[in-house]
Order: C-alpha cells, then structure tokens, then sequence
C-alpha cells in the first residue's frame, strides 16, 4: 500500500528540534537501520530523495503530516510527499521543488512514528550538503576508445555449420554473424546485442537458436546494449537513443511494456538492471561531480570531474528506497590500480561500476572495473561487509590457488552452490588475457580459492565489456567483449566448444546470454511434423497451423528451411487476422532412401523487425518391405525407446527378420550423427541395446535403425 501525505514545515520548532548528527552509519543515529542521503555526506544530488527504514515494518496509521520537517539553509522549509513503500518498512520523502546548490539539508523525524508492534520509532536528526554543480552528462563508457579505436574484430569463413539460408527476406541491416562451431549446445536460445563502431548508428537486439538462424530481430534507433531475459519471465535492454538512456521491458510478444530509468536526478547507466522477484529493480547511474584533486594527489587538478558510482533500488511505483554512493564507502585513490585511471588528469573514472548481483543472503555484490574490485554491500544498512580482489588496493581475501587474480573484471554472479563467477578482462596482466572465472569464497575464514577456469583456445584478449553466464547443464556462455579473436563462445562442463561465432569488424556485444524463450506474439502447431514412411519419389503432405495471437493482424511473409526434400504448398505473403489461425501445406518428397531432418523457420519479417517460429520436420525415405526369396515380406521393426523421456540411459528394442547388416544410430535435432549404438551384422531375433547418454545435451534426439530394405525413425528426448 502507498500512502501519500502532503508535508507542511513548521520553521520555528524544526529549528528548536535541530540536532546535527556527523556523518557515519544510520545506525549510529537511535538505532536506526537505514538512513539515505547518509548523515554527514556532501555531493548530494539536488533532487535526492531522503529515505528513512527504522527497521522492522511501520504502523501506516501513525504517520502524520507533522512527522518530518525538511530545511534547506539556503532554500528554506521543503515541502513534499511521503510515502510508505510497498515493503511497509521504507519512508521516502520526496520534496516537491529540489534543494539549492552547495546548502546544507536538515532533516528531522519527530515523535509519533510507530512500528507495527506499537513500539515508538525515536526522534532524530541529521544534514547532509547539496552539490555545488549539477547536472549529468550522457554516460559514455570510456574504455571503449582503448588505445585510439576499437580493436578490429575477426573474420572468418564458417567451417562447420551445415545451415544454409534460403529466405531472401530478412531486414536489409541485419548483422552478419558467423559460426565457427555448433557442436550439441544446451537447449535455448542465445541473446545478443551488436552494436557497430562509430557511435549514432543503429544498434541491433537479436535472438537466435541452435542453427545459429534468427528467432527474433529489431533494428533500433542507436546503440543498445544488455538484452537479456529477466527472472519473471520478460526481456529488457538498454536503449541509449533517449539522450540520457533507460532500460526497456518486454513481454513475449516483444510489446515494450514498461521502463525502467534511476532517480533523484541520476542518469540511468548502461551496465546494469536487476528485476527481483519483490517487482522491485537494481540500477546504477555515474555521478559527475568537481573535485578539488590537489588535495588528493600530488599534481591533482583544482577542478577535476571525478565519476563516482550511485546504486539505486526502486520499489514497484519506482520510488527509490535504497541508495549507495562510491563517496561515502570508497577513496577516489581505491582506483590508482587501473592503467585507465590518471589521478592528476581533469577526467577521473575511478570506480567505474559493471554489475549488481542480489546475494542468497539478500545482500548485494558489486564489480569496479577500475578497481578491480568486487564488493558486498548491506542492502539493510549500505554498509560494506567486504571486499574482494586480489589486484585492489582494499582485499580482505586470501587467494589460495591464483596468483595471477583479475583486472578491470565484468559480471560478477553469486551461483547456487555459493561460489561466484565473473569474467576477467586480463587488462595490464602480463600476459594479457581473458579468461571467465568461478571462485569458492569462504566468508568466515575469508579465502578464496579458484575451481574453475576458461581460456579461449589460443587465447582471447577481451579488454572492454564481457561476461559469464553458468548453465543449468554446468556449462558456460562466455561474451568476451572487445576480443578480436572471438565474440562469444559456450563450453560444456568439461570445457569443450559448444558454440562460438562473432561479428565483422568494428562491431560490439557487450554481453551474451543463453535463456529458455518462446514468443507468443505467434504459434505454429504442432511443433514437430513427422510425415512417416515415404517410397522414393513419392510424396506426403502434412498440415501446419499458424495462429496470429495478437490484437493487430499479422504477416506472415517467408517460410525457410535447407532441404529441398521438403517444400510449403501456398502462397505466402499471408495476413492473419488478430485472434485468428490460417492451415500451411507442407510436403515431403524424398528422392532417395535416407532419414530425413529439417528445421522449418515461419517468419514474419518487416524493414525493421524479424519474428519466427521453427517447427521440426522429419521423414523417412524406404522400400516398404523386402523378399524373403519365398514370397514372403520380411517384417523388422524399431520400437519405442524406453524410459522416453529419460536422463543419462534409454533402451532401444528391435527386432530383425533377416540376418544382414544392421546399424542404429542417434542423431540431435540438426541431423548430426552424435553415437552409434549398433553397426554390425546380426542374426534374425529381438535384441536391446542402450546409450548412455552421460555428457550430452538436454534436447530432442532421433534414432534411427536400418536393416536391408528397412529404415525407421524415432524422437528420444534427454532431460537432465
């Protein structure tokens, strides 16, 4: 519930009531769990809010208008609004008219405020110092302009994808990526979002399955950046054409829904935004302020702009209701360990904040790139509970296997077992190189120790952006930024190449996911189309139904597959009304005996934008029986896998009429052969066979068993 209450000053007993508190830990002031701006601090924005959590949830009914008196020294009494956030512990004022450059804000909390348990919250006061200039300059990333230029990015021939593309309709500017392996990756999709070199031009969201063809595509106005799923099930991105930038939410029809962007006068940062289950969101703004450096350094400029780094977390009505700053916890020499930081220069990014993790605990973890630091933060208190980073100037960490640490660091994550991963740019280690990293962290005894580790094989260099993603199989999808050797590969748990591609020249990706996605703008059904057992020459048809489950009509303009034994019957460009379906003819029309496997791609393409649906397609080409030489038709046959699905082991039952040659094969959706389970002469009987399936993919497979005259296919599914 959210409760609004207008705030009327009383000047003259606010000023009775005044007690300055120095700057220091909320707690400190009556107990209080959480205080924001902190008492004390200075460089506050303008437009800051102040967020009061006593700890523990309030009584709605005691708070009253004559409960917080706001004073700026030079702006005088603040009117605003207070409101109880949706977690009914927050109070967050926010004044109606921002404060005044360089004045110090006195705020006061009086009697009367109560807790749910009727305990009184006390009284109390503290200040903090408005900024002496204000306003955000449009967040660049510096670091893309290492060493004059963008790296150039690598080209190279695809070696080992067998998809070839035949729809001549996909959007003009769509990036060209490529495929140097595709080898059995994990079910889902892969999201990216190239963007080219120079800045002001079109940025591109892409989503492609496992044949590396695309299941979604949007050209957008400029530069976007972090398109990923989030955890209720929504896509999000950063979109920099706004002018001072906001991420965007998705649903599955790829409808923008909702936007998220910081408060209190903060421009949003492009790095990083975190949905939690709460529908609250985790955000990050740079925050350009004048420092007087020679104070700070020898040789420091009088009026250097210093970048400090602002973590906000919004409430559902996009309240701020948790705020830290880098001025309050860090030292702006914390960042005199990157190569990137000059601390005499009149530009100073020296925390440069990548990522914001939610801890299991409910705390929070950051990265500072030019720190080359991880750090927990309370999200009860804003204190810092450590900080991590063997290559900092601020480790509380024993590293007890790594030697070499990390440098300039992106994306740290906190997985399920406990340990952390993150990807370790290599900026300034000698050698120089990338690698992604997952650390066991003992808290306690506060030691870390390096379980597992990924180089590109040679080596990628990645010195901008990057990260790591773990995958439910153990796994890992690996961005590696600025590389120009690779952009984006995953390995499997034993490290080997699953999938790996890049862009041409000159062309970023900040970060790479892999996520379960399905559009529901559109349905094709049913998914998989098997057209049995077709002789030679002969040809079988098959329904497929394509249902427009928006309110706007749909065009569906292109169907694309690669192989030409099987073909859609109907003229396409076809516009489905809303709410509505149409039938498509396909057909199969095998012109030798084989297996047959496809992947047929239904798309709806315009200048600007590409969604799809792929629908699996199958058949078997075969001579219906063979002479026995006494006019009898010999009968074989292939049973249905049992346990189907199954994990690890499957059993495969068959029967042979006639001794010959006999082979069973397993092949994954792309029509791969990936085992051989039998391939040997055998003598007319029933017989079963297995396949431990024990490091493979979960996903679709299909065996298939020929004998003499006989073939037949069937679908095994793998689920871990």
């Amino acid at each position: 519930m959210i409760l609004t209450i207008p705030i009327r000053i009383r000047f003259a007993l606010f000023i009775a009531l005044l007690v300055v508190v120095d700057r220091g830990s909320s707690a400190s002031i009556n107990g209080i769990q959480y205080l924001s701006p902190l008492p004390g601090s200075s460089m506050i924005s303008p437009q800051n809010n102040i967020i009061i959590r006593p700890g523990g949830l309030l009584d709605a009914g005691s708070i009253s208008t004559s409960l917080l008196q706001v004073l700026g020294t030079e702006s005088g009494p603040h009117d605003g609004a207070l409101q109880l956030s949706d977690d009914a512990e927050t109070l967050v004022f926010q004044a109606y008219e921002p404060f005044a450059p360089r004045e110090k804000v006195i705020v006061s909390l009086l009697d009367g405020l109560r807790k749910a348990d009727r305990s009184q919250v006390p009284s109390f006061s503290f200040e903090f110092t408005i900024a002496s200039r204000w306003g955000q300059p449009h967040e660049t990333d510096p670091s893309f302009s290492l060493g004059g230029g963008p790296p150039s990015f690598f080209s190279r021939d695809d070696q080992t994808a067998n998809y070839h593309q035949l729809c001549d309709t996909l959007p003009a500017d769509y990036p060209d990526i490529s495929f140097s392996t595709i080898n059995m990756p994990d079910p889902g999709n892969v999201f990216l979002a190239p963007f080219p070199s120079p800045s002001g031009t079109p940025g591109h969201l892409v989503i492609l399955d496992n044949a590396g063809e695309p299941m979604f595509y949007r050209r957008m106005v400029l530069t976007c950046l972090d398109f990923k799923k989030q955890p209720d099930g929504t896509l999000t991105y950063f979109d920099a054409s706004t002018g001072r930038g906001r991420f965007y939410q998705l649903d599955s029809s790829y409808a923008v829904i909702d936007s998220f962007s910081t408060g209190n006068g903060y421009t949003t940062d492009l790095h990083e935004l975190v949905l939690l289950e709460n529908d609250h969101a985790l955000l990050m703004s740079y925050d350009f302020q004048i420092v007087r450096m020679d104070t700070v350094v020898i040789g420091g400029d009088s009026a250097a702009t210093v970048i400090g780094l602002i973590i906000q977390e919004l409430d559902a009505q996009k309240n701020v209701v948790f705020q830290w700053r880098s001025w309050d916890h860090f030292e702006i020499t914390d960042g005199s360990v990157s190569g990137l930081v000059d601390l005499t220069s009149d530009l100073i990014d020296y925390v440069h904040g990548n990522a914001i993790e939610p801890d299991l605990d409910g705390n929070l973890l950051i990265s500072s790139r030019h720190m080359n630091e991880i750090t927990k933060i309370d999200r009860g208190t804003g204190d810092i509970i450590w900080r991590l980073g063997l290559n900092a100037v601020n480790n509380g960490f024993t590293f007890t296997n790594d030697p070499r640490g990390w440098s300039h660091q992106h994306d740290v994550r906190r997985l399920a077992n406990g340990n952390i991963t993150l990807y370790d740019n290599g900026n300034f280690l000698s050698p120089e190189y990338s690698r992604g990293l997952e650390y066991q962290l003992d808290e306690v005894a506060m030691t870390a120790t390096l379980v597992w580790e990924h180089r590109n094989d040679p080596d990628a260099y990645g010195p901008f952006m990057g990260n790591v993603q773990r995958l439910e199989s153990g796994g890992s999808m690996i961005g590696w930024g600025g590389s120009s050797a690779v952009n984006f590969t995953e390995v499997g748990a034993g490290g080997e190449t699953r999938f790996e591609g890049g862009f041409p020249p000159a062309m970023f990706n900040y970060r790479t996911f892999r996520h379960h996605w399905k559009t529901n703008l559109f349905r094709v059904s049913p998914d998989t189309l098997d057209f049995g057992f077709v002789a030679p020459g002969d040809s079988a048809y098959r329904a497929l139904v394509v249902s427009n489950n928006s309110a706007d009509p749909l065009l569906i303009n292109c169907s694309a597959n690669s192989d030409s034994a099987f073909s859609s019957i109907g003229v396409l460009p076809v516009t489905i009304p809303p709410n509505s379906s149409i039938g498509l003819t396909l057909a199969f029309k095998p012109s030798e005996e084989d297996t047959y496997l496809d992947l047929l791609y239904i798309r709806s393409v315009n200048d600007t934008q590409l969604v799809a649906q792929s629908v699996t397609l199958q058949g078997t080409s075969m001579v219906t029986g063979v002479d026995d030489g006494n006019g009898e038709i010999t009968a074989f046959r292939l049973d249905e896998a049992y346990p189907n699905p199954f994990n690890a082991i499957s059993n495969f039952e068959f029967g042979i009429a006639k001794w010959g040659e006999v082979s069973l094969r397993v092949f994954d959706i792309l029509g791969r052969e990936v085992a051989t389970i039998v391939d040997e002469k055998l003598n007319p009987g029933t017989y079963t066979r297995q396949w431990d399936a024990t490091g493979f993919s979960s996903g679709v497979y299909f065996y298939r068993m020929q004998a003499g005259g006989f073939v037949e296919t069937r679908k095994l599914l793998l689920i871990r």
